[in-house]
């Protein structure tokens, strides 16, 4: 049975806006609640993507609904859709789930792709010059309350998002704001040429560069690929999920791919992504052997890096760097116009480039009595937290990461090897 709630909403503050500009503004704020509806809006979510001003992977209908298939046990959708006059102008991907802190549960509202997958940049979806009148009537409809949720949790916002100064000014309505520094996000700005860049970069950097390329093709044949097409891209895909694991596994391993839900996830993503043209996986191939392999995403001329892998075998050679190298110039000759590195401050992303940008993290609570209850039970949660941070030995917190991923990569193992033997 399809679910559905839908409210006319005329804005008390835009009342007076309409009057001086002489137009009429007729908003309409739709909840969508089934799986049904989700997937029925794919035409009017990608064709809204297509008119926004901002653009990325992790807001597009392929990513989200990927997202909500793999990732949406236990949660309830609470999607909106925002109309002036039926037609749509901005889409806001909420879902709900239980939270909870200290021994009490709280409804939450938060953005769909915030848990699992490293999405960055999550935001509303608006027309272009629609930002405002978007971010205000979705504010407007949630502070009638009574949609179910206690508090608002938004995580990996853009820095810079158009809608965030409306989020912000909930205050002055009574909420209470709480903004957060998110994740570090190295980008480069491409230059004209790949000298240009080069020259960018300290001599030390740009001599291990030239070397390393030039004793790897003197060395042995060396083969660039540039995979884009969803057939090959399949293929490029699991050797690229075989490689991460294999880097990864000398260091308790990583549950980027291997994982009973990750895994479909990115095949599903990947497959959709490369059917749009946006995925490009690049593979370094050394004497007929892929070595090393690259996948992001490619949207209005701004390259995404999402992940790699690379055979450890082949480390002496430093093919993750000659790989990089290869992207980077690549994305140059493309004209894109910039490469972003997306989450993380490692050192193998900051050896490219200085700049970086950070995601945002907001706690918005409406003023009732629940909300309040969380931001003190909250706080008294970190403060036990630190304290507990302080006793512990130095690198004990470490060594239990590692010891957690190499149980969940050895129980997916074991999972897949009873799944074949079925």
């Amino acid at each position: 049975m399809i679910s559905r709630r839908m409210e006319s909403l005329v804005l008390p503050d835009e009342k007076e806006r309409v009057a001086e500009s002489g137009l009429e503004r007729d908003l309409t704020v739709e909840q969508i609640w089934s799986d049904q509806e989700l997937f029925v809006s794919r035409a009017a979510w990608e064709s809204l993507f297509n008119e926004a001003a901002v653009q990325n992977p992790f807001l597009s209908w392929g990513w989200i609904s990927a997202w909500w298939c793999h990732f949406g046990a236990g949660k309830q959708l609470a999607v909106l859709f925002i109309r002036r006059r039926g037609e749509l102008i901005g889409i806001a991907p909420f879902y709900q789930s239980d939270v909870r802190s200290l021994g009490m549960t709280f409804r939450a509202l938060s953005l769909l792709g915030d848990q699992g997958v490293g999405s960055d940049y999550l935001d509303f979806l608006s027309r272009k010059g629609c930002e405002r009148e978007v971010a205000e009537a979705v504010i407007g409809y949630l502070s009638k309350g009574a949609h179910g949720w206690d508090i608002i949790t938004l995580r990996h916002l853009a820095h810079d998002s158009m809608h965030l100064p409306v989020l912000l000014g909930v205050s002055q309505r009574g909420w209470q704001v709480r903004q957060e520094e998110g994740e570090v996000c190295p980008y480069l700005t491409l230059p004209p040429t790949w000298d240009d860049y080069l020259n960018r970069l300290s001599s030390s950097m740009r001599y291990t560069i030239r070397r390393k390329l030039r004793a790897l093709e003197r060395e042995h044949r060396v083969e660039w690929v540039v995979l884009d097409q969803p057939e090959s891209g399949r293929v490029g895909m699991e050797r690229l999920i075989a490689l991460h694991q294999k880097r990864w596994s000398e260091q308790g391993g990583s549950d980027a791919f291997v994982s009973e839900v990750k895994t479909p996830f990115h095949r599903e993503t990947a497959d959709y992504f490369f059917q749009k043209r946006i995925a490009r996986l690049f593979s370094l191939q050394v004497d007929g052997e892929t070595v090393a392999a690259l996948y992001g995403f490619v949207v209005k001329d701004r390259f995404f890096y999402y992940q790699a892998g690379f055979d450890p075998a082949w480390k002496d050679k430093s093919v993750g760097m000659v790989l990089m190298a290869k992207c980077i110039q690549y994305a140059i000759a493309q004209r894109w116009s910039e490469f972003d590195f997306l989450r993380g401050p490692e050192a193998y992303k900051t050896h490219w480039t200085s700049d970086e940008r950070r995601t945002v993290h907001l706690l918005l609570t409406p003023p009732q009595w629940k909300a309040g209850c969380y931001l003190t039970l909250r706080a008294s949660e970190r403060a036990a937290r630190r304290w507990a941070g302080r006793l512990l030995p130095e690198g004990w917190i470490e060594r239990m990461r590692q010891a957690r991923r190499k149980r969940s990569v050895a129980e997916e193992q074991s999972y897949e090897t009873g799944k074949s033997k079925r």
